[in-house]
């Protein structure tokens, strides 16, 4: 990398044109690297309590830490660094885990988006170790379908689009979730499970699937639609539940998501590229229209 710096502080960050990986290019990532080495409050000589001291002072500091740290095991000393992929320090580190087994080694690899937030963290040998062996090792048949998944890029993965052929009125709205209430036999008689169902665009119920867990309904719902050759593109999907990202919203690649209660902002920001029209907090005739409002029509006809 070449790096032009003023007063010792880098202005500019360029990969270097010559290096056959790079070939002058960089990323933001290399560039925060080095930025992040400045620091304008960063003294230029020791210091003890405010007043300036000698390197002299500052090693016997340490020595006296040390000694202390030895006599302890360590307890209390935590290590925190970024992501170590030099066989060098790791050596390292690991030596000094060996010489105080009380302290703690926490790795972190934090990677910020538009999509969210993403951070990687390492345990020390002898903790993974003990991690990996209280790993359950069966096959969970219910979840989600973000369990497991290690990455925001496998979580968030494009949506296809949708074409929407039909609009709704407010009042078949209101009639899907009645009628998607009422097409509960299980809910009657327990009060504890879920809902999807699946409406044509003249509003009549064709399928209803429940389960105790709200993915399973859906996934109940999208997997008869597939048995049946239904396509999902000519109908709306009712829920009884909130709707989040992994709700796949456009599983049954309908246009319209209609859910009693509230989506998450995630699953808004979904639908509205996925073009859904996502209806939330459907209770009698109030909903809200959270993306794509010319789906649903003004007015009754």
């Amino acid at each position: 990398m070449i790096v032009t710096s003023v007063d010792g502080r880098p202005i500019k960050v360029e990969g270097n044109p010559r290096h056959p990986a790079s070939l002058g290019a960089t990323d933001v990532f290399a560039e925060a690297a080095v930025l992040s080495l400045y620091d304008p409050d960063r003294s230029r000589t020791v210091l003890h309590d405010g007043a300036i001291a000698s390197y002299e002072q500052l090693r016997q500091a340490q020595l006296t830490q040390v000694q202390q740290m030895r006599a302890s095991g360590g307890d209390g000393f935590r290590l925190l660094t970024g992501r170590i992929m030099s066989p060098t320090l790791l050596r390292q580190i690991d030596d000094l885990l060996q010489a105080f087994p009380k302290a703690a080694w926490h790795a972190y690899d934090p990677i910020s988006g538009s999509d969210g937030i993403e951070t990687r963290m390492w345990l020390q040998r002898e903790k993974g170790s003990e991690l990996k062996s209280r790993q359950r090792k069966m096959i969970g048949s219910t979840g989600c379908g973000l369990c497991g998944i290690e990455s925001l890029s496998e979580a968030l993965k494009p949506c296809p689009g949708v074409v929407r052929q039909f609009s709704l009125t407010p009042r078949q709205i209101e009639a899907a979730i009645r009628d998607l209430c009422e097409a509960q036999p299980l809910n009657r008689q327990t009060r504890a499970t879920h809902a999807a169902g699946f409406f044509s665009r003249e509003g009549q119920l064709l399928m209803a699937r429940e389960d105790v867990g709200r993915h399973n309904a859906l996934d109940k719902l999208v997997g008869g639609l597939a048995r049946q050759n239904v396509a999902g593109h000519l109908g709306a999907v009712v829920l009884t539940s909130r709707v989040s990202l992994e709700m796949k919203t456009a599983a049954a690649h309908s246009p319209f998501v209609i859910a009693i209660s509230a989506p998450t902002a995630l699953a808004v920001k979904t639908a509205d590229e996925c073009g859904i029209t996502l209806v939330g907090v459907a209770r009698g005739s109030e909903f809200e229209i959270f993306t794509h409002p010319d789906g649903v029509a003004s007015y009754d006809i």
